[in-house]
């Protein structure tokens, strides 16, 4: 776990209820603290109640966001939808989920 810069609220996986996408890390903290950079990115799966199963392990969730992540955007794509993750000073990645 770390620190959260970034979501996305989308039916990820098409049950009806509204999914959170998050993304993180602090990777220019102050000289004296260690970077913020255990987060993987996590998915917070909506059970219609306003409560949420959140998983975080990245072999469930097929994410590894391991990187000093900002911002997302949902990202239209002809077979379903995406994520667009900003990474400071790093490549923006690109999540698809048909």
């Amino acid at each position: 776990m770390g620190p959260y810069n970034g979501h996305g609220v989308l039916d990820i996986n098409r049950d009806g209820h509204q999914d959170v996408f998050i993304v993180g890390n602090i990777f220019n903290a102050e000289p004296e603290t260690p970077s913020y950079d255990a987060g993987k990115g996590m998915v917070l799966y909506g059970r219609g109640d306003g409560t949420f199963d959140c998983t975080i392990d990245s072999r469930d969730s097929g994410l590894m966001i391991n990187r000093n992540a900002k911002e997302v955007a949902l990202y239209p794509h002809p077979q379903g939808f995406g994520f667009l993750v900003a990474n400071n000073n790093g490549p923006v990645q690109l999540f698809i989920k048909t």
